[in-house]
């Protein structure tokens, strides 16, 4: 387990120029775990400029060459994608949940519809597809968040308050896990927690596990 606070360092000092090996020397994480933390922040051309040996010069410009030519590449993934999948049908949507619900959500109870996890745009789809999918009044959803003690709970209940789009009043109680290390990240990490939306309705909880089990049934053994 790598501390949060570590990769904030190192992400901090990557901002403000730091070679990777710079940041090794300071904070003595192995050049692998950087080069994972790091990928999503190269140095700018200002910034390299400013590097005075010529080695560690030649390694951050053919670092941001290769990271922008991944980027294009994703950029002309993405756009064949966009294009071939297009705006979802009412029941493409509908599916995409199921899906969804299937492999993330909680089906241990048949009273209450529960998705756990760190990504927030996992979650606005789940809350989408509450809304639209299942008719559920927005008001009607609960947020819990599960959280560390080194972490600031205000901070992090307005974070997920503001990333959902769901007002601070329904969100129960967080849970707080103790840590002395606030140990957030193994290999990297969201790092605001671990959120649950979940939605006590037991017609359409019994609705979505049944519609799981008609889809599961088509990939029943012969």
């Amino acid at each position: 387990m790598i501390s949060r606070a570590l990769r904030d360092e190192a992400v901090s000092l990557r901002k403000q120029g730091l070679t990777y090996s710079a940041i090794k020397s300071r904070l003595s994480v192995a050049k692998g775990t950087l080069s994972y933390w790091l990928r999503q922040y190269p140095l700018t051309s200002e910034q390299v400029r400013e590097i005075e040996n010529m080695r560690y010069k030649r390694i951050e410009k053919y670092r941001a060459t290769m990271q922008k030519k991944r980027q294009k590449k994703f950029d002309c993934i993405y756009a064949e994608e966009s294009s071939s999948i297009g705006p979802l049908s009412q029941r493409e949507f509908y599916m995409a949940g199921l899906g969804l619900f299937w492999g993330e959500g909680s089906k241990m109870k048949d009273s209450t519809l529960e998705l756990t996890n760190t990504d927030p745009a996992m979650l606005r789809f789940f809350i989408q597809w509450c809304v639209l999918g299942l008719n559920i009044q927005k008001t009607s959803l609960r947020i819990s968040l599960h959280l560390y003690n080194t972490m600031n709970v205000q901070n992090e209940t307005n974070f997920w308050s503001h990333e959902l789009g769901i007002p601070i009043a329904q969100f129960h109680r967080p849970h707080i896990k103790k840590s002395d290390s606030g140990r957030i990240y193994q290999g990297g990490g969201f790092g605001h927690g671990t959120c649950k939306v979940a939605v006590y309705n037991t017609k359409l909880a019994r609705k979505v596990l049944m519609g799981i089990k008609v889809i599961s049934n088509e990939f029943v053994r012969p």
